[in-house]
């Protein structure tokens, strides 16, 4: 476990580190860099990812963008972006410092799920319904995460976990194969509720939305390129 003292160290090197890069960027020529990566769970990329690339080529921009997925539990947005690893981070946990920039991208309802032909549940799920059966676990660090699973078992009650991923794909994969309930975005269930042969549940209460993050480093906006792609994925954000 780390000591108070080697966490401001960790700290002030990254912002050391952090202040070089930025320095580094004045000296070269970045507003010719047409490569961009965006890291996101594999979910978010396909969320977002089709319409910012259909966009991109339909403004004819010369860039690539590249996907680098992500994993909720082990990866760190702060070195991912220190170390320049990826310019643009998706992310259900917010980073904020002075060299990044921060902001609300999309909201994301949640709903419940199970297999078509599950034995019990029709088209409803009550706390009595709910007591009977097994769930899957999001494994995902974020607050925002953490804030809809405590407020589902505030309404359900303490659940029976058969099943974690951080996975949402892999968690409606279970739903679809055993009697599990599991809670995905509503997006999700509706785009993919034949292909993976499950349903949607009506529960007597809602939750608040999941808000995912856009975040990337200041000293790219000195990147032409950049800029012109950061106009696509925030005029995308109006579809969602």
């Amino acid at each position: 476990m780390a000591t108070t003292v080697a966490e401001n160290l960790h700290l002030h090197l990254n912002d050391g580190f952090s202040h070089l890069l930025n320095s580094l960027d004045y000296f070269s020529d970045a507003s010719t860099k047409s490569k961009f990566t965006i890291h996101s769970t594999a979910y978010a990329a396909t969320r977002l990812m089709p319409d910012i690339c259909a966009h991109v080529e339909a403004n004819a921009l010369h860039c690539t963008i590249s996907h680098i997925s992500s994993d909720a539990i082990m990866d760190n947005d702060e070195d991912i972006l220190i170390y320049r690893k990826a310019d643009i981070i998706f992310d259900t946990k917010p980073f904020y410092s002075f060299s990044t920039i921060t902001e609300p991208y999309i909201s994301e309802h949640v709903v419940a799920i199970c297999r078509q032909d599950h034995p019990r549940l029709k088209n409803t799920l009550t706390m009595e319904e709910m007591a009977l059966e097994n769930s899957t676990f999001l494994t995902v660090g974020s607050d925002g995460v953490k804030r809809l699973q405590n407020d589902i078992n505030s309404y359900f009650g303490d659940r029976e976990f058969s099943f974690s991923s951080s996975s949402i794909i892999a968690n409606t994969a279970i739903a679809e194969k055993t009697n599990c309930v599991s809670f995905i975005p509503q997006w999700f269930a509706n785009k993919f509720a034949k292909s993976f042969n499950i349903k949607i549940l009506e529960c007597e209460f809602q939750t608040e939305p999941v808000t995912m993050y856009l975040t990337y480093n200041k000293s790219s906006l000195k990147n032409n390129n950049f800029i012109e792609v950061l106009k696509i994925i925030n005029q995308c954000k109006e579809l969602y």
